[in-house]
């Protein structure tokens, strides 16, 4: 049997015998997503945020828009434990790929963050599906980076983030039922990786996550990386400018709407930078 629960908090949620009604588990679901936002809501108040934004439409549309629901949830979760932001008993590495072969196997264990995964796949077409594990791989790279103390370059810290938030978008837009993708909108992409990283840079360096590019890092010198900084806000401008444009040039409306709320708050947190 897994041990995927590694939250003795989590153990506080209803817990449903294995011969569970199709009614109860979606009441399980919905309840274990509440929980779930009140406890990332807690560590930061930009989830709470996000939390009205998703169940202000959610009360319009409840069942069309459960997947972004527990979409949001599970992959915050898995974040959250591959940061180091949640407390696990066990190697969070571990705890995940438990849950990655899980989900190649269609098989989902009795565990809290399983069931909440379950439920997510249970509405996403199989491309959906193979694009969320391999976000959750993704996530998994940063894990790696910070037990192995790894320093990468530009180019790779580029990549890597630029493909989160490929993926992100792309979860965002199909469990919303739009027909645009990350891909309409390159520039909004790169706007989000940048806002990511100085967003969280100073948290993520106190817990060995090295979001600064080798050669400035290992220059070890407060001017390069000042200039550093200054230079990566002047691009992100341009960024954040033209993904203004990428957005009102989608031809769906409501991709339109949620892309633009992104948009918006990087525009605004350049604002702050400046």
């Amino acid at each position: 049997m897994s041990t995927l629960s590694t939250d003795p908090a989590d153990r506080t949620l209803p817990v449903v015998r294995p011969a569970r009604s199709a009614w109860r588990e979606t009441m399980w679901v919905e309840l274990c997503c509440l929980w779930q936002c009140a406890r990332f809501s807690r560590r930061h108040r930009r989830y709470f945020v996000i939390f009205l934004a998703i169940y202000g439409p959610s009360l319009l549309h409840w069942r069309r828009l459960r997947a972004v629901r527990t979409g949001f949830c599970a992959a915050q979760w898995i974040d959250d434990l591959l940061d180091g932001d949640r407390p696990s008993k066990r190697e969070p590495l571990e705890v995940i790929e438990e849950l990655r072969t899980e989900m190649a196997n269609g098989r989902f264990s009795s565990q809290p963050l399983s069931r909440l995964t379950a439920a997510l796949f249970a509405g996403m077409a199989p491309d959906g599906q193979r694009e969320f594990m391999d976000l959750v791989s993704t996530m998994q790279c940063d894990r790696k980076r910070v037990m192995e103390k790894e320093v990468w370059s530009e180019d790779a810290l580029r990549d890597h983030h630029r493909t989160t938030f490929r993926l992100s978008v792309n979860l965002l837009l199909r469990t919303t039922r739009c027909h645009a993708r990350a891909e309409d909108v390159p520039s909004l992409i790169a706007a989000l990786s940048w806002c990511s990283v100085f967003r969280d840079l100073d948290d993520d360096l106190r817990k060995g996550l090295i979001n600064v590019p080798g050669p400035i890092w290992n220059a070890a010198s407060t001017d390069e990386l000042s200039q550093w900084a200054r230079q990566s806000r002047v691009q992100a401008a341009a960024w954040i400018a033209r993904a203004a444009e990428e957005v009102g040039a989608l031809s769906d409306p409501r991709a339109r709407r949620i892309l633009g709320i992104f948009q918006r708050s990087v525009a605004h947190f350049e604002r702050k930078l400046r």
